[in-house]
């Protein structure tokens, strides 16, 4: 049995916002490796990381997996991916009696660094969509499609897991998303929804239907102020 672990000094994880990022193919690019080492050798990986973020970690989306918070191990893919949550009740109340737990404790950093808990999961900005709610256009994210959803009658946007199929108006997130019938994201700022949307999520008028899309939305504004 050969083992690999696939790790960035300690952990393989990025965490949203850093200016380092995962290759744009990082799973595949990963897989080969795999595939060259192993052959028709069976291996067993370990990855290992903190859980500052699931939703655009390309492992997760790449492999439809979750985090197993109500045990401590989950079973993908006919059982050969396996995750596991941590959870040391004796480790979690020594660390808490630390000076540095007892600073942070009650906050948001500390329920990360001492409960183990996703560091950027809160509920601000999240709301279901309104049915006065109007489908605006479309973008998609690691082959993931979100409609963007204007309401005039509350004053917000929505974005949602549904959208018009049949809209001209779909946004590649990168160039693996981009397809015949879509417009990359780095034309965004030519279009008036996409100025709009900007405008309003700084005027914290946005909302986001799940934590997943909320996560999602913050990578993407921040590549957008960027280009």
């Amino acid at each position: 049995m050969i083992k690999l672990q696939r790790s960035g000094f300690d952990e393989y994880a990025i965490e949203p916002g850093q200016k380092k990022y995962y290759l744009s193919d990082d799973v595949v690019v990963f897989l080969n490796l795999v595939e060259t080492i192993a052959r028709m050798r069976d291996v067993r990986i370990f990855m290992l990381g903190n859980p500052a973020d699931i939703y655009t970690n390309p492992y997760f989306v790449y492999f439809n997996l979750s985090v197993p918070y109500n045990t401590d191990i989950k079973l993908f893919k006919n059982n050969l991916i396996l995750v596991q949550y941590m959870y040391n009740k004796e480790y979690r109340e020594a660390k808490r009696k630390t000076k540095l737990g007892q600073i942070v404790e009650g906050t948001t950093f500390g329920n990360y660094a001492i409960e183990n808990k996703q560091l950027y999961e809160n509920n601000t900005f999240i709301e279901k969509k309104l049915k006065s709610s109007r489908f605006t256009f479309a973008f998609i994210y690691n082959g993931e499609t979100f409609g963007v959803w204007f309401d005039f009658k509350v004053g917000k946007i929505f974005v949602s897991t549904d959208y018009d199929p049949n809209t001209s108006y779909i946004f590649a997130c990168t160039l693996e998303d981009h397809k015949p019938n879509t417009l990359l994201l780095s034309v965004s700022k030519q279009y008036t929804c996409w100025k709009n949307f900007i405008q309003n999520y700084k005027l914290g008028n946005v909302r986001f239907e799940n934590q997943k899309i909320k996560i999602i939305c913050n990578e993407l504004i921040r590549t957008l102020i960027s280009i």
